[in-house]
């Protein structure tokens, strides 16, 4: 009996740590994608000068806006629904449109 406690608390605690782990991660993808975000909008950076893994961050922050805590949920789900790369589509499309720097871009 004890040892089935003591397995089930470990593996919460397993569980919980990872999903810390994972916001913590978002949070800090969001905060890079804000500072992305202000600089365009400082004019301190182009459009035309930013990578896929710019407008990614900047779709991270946005995405982070309109899920607030759920953001770490809907990225889960959207990695189940399409895969990893097709997760990480979503956000670079949404970094292009929302930042006014491709409005026509393409959501997978």
């Amino acid at each position: 009996m004890k040892k089935t406690i003591f397995v089930t608390i470990l593996i919460l605690g397993i569980a919980v740590s990872s999903f810390v782990s994972a916001q913590g991660a978002t949070n800090e993808e969001e905060t890079k994608g804000k500072a992305i975000f202000e600089k365009l909008n400082n004019q301190e950076l182009k459009c035309e000068n930013l990578s896929d893994e710019d407008f990614e961050l900047v779709g991270e922050y946005f995405m982070g806006k309109m899920m607030g805590e759920s953001h770490e949920a809907m990225n889960t789900m959207m990695e189940n629904m399409m895969g990893e790369k097709g997760e990480k589509d979503v956000h670079i499309a949404m970094g292009k449109r929302m930042s006014g720097c491709d409005p026509t871009a393409t959501m997978p």
